[in-house]
């Protein structure tokens, strides 16, 4: 799904469901490159594995083209017989990719969520802090606490009176 409102980030316009999941296109780009690597070996090797016995290539009399004849079934195919086999193991392998993916981003998101949490909880707390602080200010000046001090108390002395205070 892509995101309804673009965002920038990594120095270029994206639409990914939110700046949150999103992956520069550097890493992304490696990642598909060594798996069309990977895949490439993958396919390299299962199609140079020897034939099931039942399996006879052949070329076509008219075209020249290449093509496999099972003695067994009758079945005549332009694939390779292990061509479908390192189709579902390369389909079998991005899922895992994916779900791999996905729980990482799921990982990244609650981490995300915790540490904005956590923020959110200091800057209540500095609030609820500052709160305090002003009450107790307001207290000193209606008793008349800061007009006999006349500019003498400093932020500290009067957050370490007003912590003793509590």
């Amino acid at each position: 799904l892509l995101s309804p409102t673009p965002h920038y980030c990594c120095g270029h316009l994206c639409r990914a469901p939110s700046p949150s999941l999103h992956v520069p296109p550097a890493p992304i780009a490696c990642a598909q490159s060594k798996f069309r690597a990977w895949e490439k070996s993958m396919r390299r090797t299962l199609l140079s594995k020897k034939l099931h016995n039942d399996w006879i290539p052949q070329l076509h009399p008219t075209t020249g083209e290449p093509y496999f004849f099972n003695i067994a079934t009758g079945e005549a195919r332009r694939e390779h017989p292990h061509t479908r086999q390192a189709d579902a193991v390369a389909e079998r392998e991005k899922r895992l990719a994916r779900e791999h993916m996905d729980r990482r981003f799921s990982i990244i998101a609650r981490y995300k969520a915790g540490v904005v949490h956590s923020a959110e909880a200091v800057r209540d707390e500095c609030v609820a802090r500052c709160a305090q602080l002003r009450s107790v200010l307001a207290a000193h000046w209606a008793s008349g606490g800061l007009q006999r001090l006349r500019g003498a108390v400093s932020l500290r002395a009067l957050s370490a009176e007003s912590s003793a205070d509590l």
